[in-house]
């Protein structure tokens, strides 16, 4: 990838409203390696070819077209810097990283004809710690709503606890990193997690809809639990 290297510095420079440290504000549980930041050309920034880092969250073209119409009037913010990804378990990668997040970003650049743009990239041991490590950076730039932080509970916790018996009482360290992630307390991600294990199809739609609480749903989900634990019970008798 044709690039040239960047200072932390200079990019800085450009603008002190520490939007700067949204690019280190993840990694709280994945940390990358060898990281730098460069300027890259918008036409050699690859994209993933298994579409993971790129479905992390839906795509908005009135977004982008809207960035593009600020860029072309102010310019590049060179503090919004994108994300790429060195994957070791992946050789390719190494020499072309694929893009991480900055979806909207990149599409403003070609848009407003912008030829090259700032990154950051990082080198990441597996395809696995890159994409926990998207979902995180892309979660800390986000209000989500209540359903949104119900999908981003159950990639992350695929993501960090693969092959984890899903019944919906895993608590300690896992809940408590994935609540700081998600900005909510380890008992609402407790709740979130017992939701995505155990509630039914109208309960999670009434979640999604806006209708129903996250706690609320939790109440529910526990009470059908027990009515089901016990007419079992009772067919048993």
């Amino acid at each position: 990838m044709a690039s040239k290297k960047i200072s932390y510095n200079d990019l800085k420079k450009q603008n002190d409203s520490n939007q700067l440290a949204q690019a280190f504000s993840a990694g709280k549980t994945v940390v990358s390696q060898n990281t730098g930041f460069e300027k890259v050309k918008v036409e050699d920034i690859a994209e993933d070819p298994k579409g993971d880092f790129t479905e992390i969250f839906p795509f908005n073209e009135e977004m982008a077209k809207s960035i593009a119409d600020s860029i072309i009037a102010r310019g590049y913010d060179k503090t919004q810097v994108i994300h790429l990804f060195k994957i070791r378990e992946e050789p390719e990668t190494m020499e072309h990283p694929i893009r991480g997040d900055g979806a909207h970003r990149v599409a403003a650049a070609k848009i407003a004809g912008i030829e090259e743009i700032p990154a950051y990239i990082h080198t990441f041991d597996t395809r696995t710690e890159a994409l926990i490590y998207a979902y995180e950076l892309q979660i800390l730039r986000r209000n989500l709503e209540p359903y949104q932080k119900l999908d981003a509970m159950a990639k992350l916790d695929k993501l960090k606890n693969p092959g984890k018996k899903s019944d919906g009482e895993t608590t300690g360290k896992s809940s408590e990193e994935i609540a700081d992630v998600l900005g909510v307390s380890p008992r609402t991600a407790e709740r979130m997690r017992n939701i995505i294990n155990n509630a039914d199809d109208e309960t999670l739609e009434a979640v999604k809809s806006g209708e129903m609480s996250i706690s609320k749903a939790d109440k529910l989900t526990n009470e059908k639990k027990q009515k089901k634990s016990k007419k079992v019970e009772d067919e048993n008798l």
